[in-house]
């Protein structure tokens, strides 16, 4: 007899599998960034994998001159049974003269849906040396605040959510 998971399952395995972004340099920037591509390139084959897919379920996209702000859903389902999904919402912000802000928006908005869903850490502690490189923790945080958890802004939310995903059957 074969057990199909559900969808916290899925994503409880596909936390095990990555935990972190390294940040990247772009040539022309005074900053280091996680872009779009290197978050979808690092967790696409993961999600697929444990056989999860996400698609924009929902979306709402303000216009201020050359600023587009984007809110949406970001669905993610299971494959083996659609029923079974959650929502993570998200926004987006993208700014451009021509015509690429709402893309920018667009994909800002997914990228921290899929970072905010998987719990990944991305280095975004202004208080950090940027250049220290990740090591990855021996095993996944803790809920009851061990170090790699504590970043979370609502920290009951995420224990529940660290606990529910642990216990899930």
């Amino acid at each position: 007899m074969t057990t199909t998971l559900n969808l916290l399952q899925r994503i409880n395995a596909a936390m095990k599998e990555v935990d972190y972004i390294q940040k990247e340099k772009k040539s022309g920037m005074n900053y280091s960034i996680v872009s779009h591509d290197a978050v979808t390139a690092k967790v696409r084959p993961i999600l697929v994998k444990h056989g999860i897919v996400y698609y924009p379920a929902a979306l709402n996209v303000t216009q201020d001159g050359n600023r587009t702000q984007v809110q949406m859903s970001v669905k993610f389902c299971n494959v083996d049974n659609p029923a079974d999904y959650i929502h993570v919402e998200s926004l987006g912000y993208g700014i451009d003269a021509q015509d690429k802000g709402p893309g920018k928006a667009i994909s800002y908005a997914v990228k921290y849906a899929l970072l905010k869903c998987l719990g990944l850490e991305t280095g975004d502690d202004p208080d950090l040396d940027q250049e220290v490189k990740h090591e990855k923790p021996a095993v996944m945080p803790a809920a009851n605040g061990t170090p790699g958890a504590s970043k979370a802004a609502n920290r009951t939310v995420y224990d529940k959510m660290v606990l529910a995903i642990r216990n899930a059957p």
